[in-house]
């Protein structure tokens, strides 16, 4: 018996999904989904993403989420019917503003326009921390900026060949995406996609920090003794148990005293600067 190999969810950021404008394969075929070719030259059916709640609308026969990630937003729906019934549940578990991460088929709808539009199925949904969010964007944008380094590469080529991009070092997977963008998306500027990636991920960090100062604040306020201060250990479990990943704690309080906020007054005690 032959099984058929299960389509790899591949890391992409909203924008790439949603600056895609080719597809292969039938549009119309219900009983087959067509792979998107994205302007990076991902070719894909299933996504894996992490993002924020931005909007929830749970009906009784079907459930919608807003989801953002730092450049842009994807879109969520899941029905009570067929395999969608167990997701959709666990989609009405969560809330604006939870962070949480998705794995799912993407469908495409054309609009009146005759530009794309796409929604993801979910086959499944759960809460994700700031360490699985911080590790999908930071492996994500690595993702992108390799394949818009091999797309340039092969902009460079006269007679581009999978080959040529495999000696420069790409992996297989790379090469042959780079060559489908080439073809595909003769005039998509990579630079910006790029750049606001880069800036939309970097932004997107600093907010993190900013809201864990204040939360570490908070706690050094709660528990602090005027003689010894508040021991790292403290706050390493009062700021875990609010989801704050141990880096981003670490690089608050290192922000917290270049910022002349909090010293240290003993090894790994804190107190705030009076």
């Amino acid at each position: 018996m032959e099984f058929s190999k299960r389509e790899p969810s591949r890391w992409i950021f909203s924008r790439e999904l949603r600056d895609s404008t080719q597809t292969e394969g039938s549009e119309t075929d219900e009983r087959m989904r067509p792979y998107i070719v994205t302007p990076l030259g991902t070719r894909l059916k299933r996504i894996f993403f992490c993002g924020t709640i931005t909007t929830s609308s749970i009906e009784e026969n079907s459930s919608r989420l807003v989801i953002a990630d730092p450049v842009g937003s994807f879109y969520v729906s899941a029905s009570s019917a067929g395999f969608n019934e167990p997701v959709r549940d666990e989609m009405s578990k969560f809330n604006t503003g939870d962070r949480i991460a998705v794995m799912g088929k993407v469908s495409i709808f054309k609009a009146e326009t005759g530009n794309f539009l796409f929604t993801i199925n979910p086959e499944r949904i759960w809460s994700a921390d700031d360490a699985l969010r911080n590790f999908w964007n930071a492996r994500t944008l690595i993702i992108a900026r390799r394949r818009v380094l091999a797309i340039k590469e092969a902009q460079k080529l006269e007679k581009p060949s999978e080959m040529m991009l495999i000696r420069l070092g790409y992996s297989p997977e790379e090469a042959h995406f780079a060559l489908l963008a080439v073809n595909r998306y003769k005039d998509y500027d990579y630079s910006r996609f790029i750049e606001s990636a880069t800036t939309s991920v970097r932004k997107d960090q600093s907010d993190e920090i900013n809201r864990a100062k204040k939360s570490i604040l908070e706690i050094i306020d709660r528990h602090s003794d005027d003689q010894k201060g508040v021991s790292y250990e403290t706050i390493l479990g009062d700021a875990a148990a609010e989801g704050i990943d141990k880096k981003i704690i670490d690089d608050s309080l290192n922000a917290l005293g270049n910022d002349g906020e909090v010293y240290e007054v003993s090894l790994k005690r804190f107190k705030r600067v009076s």
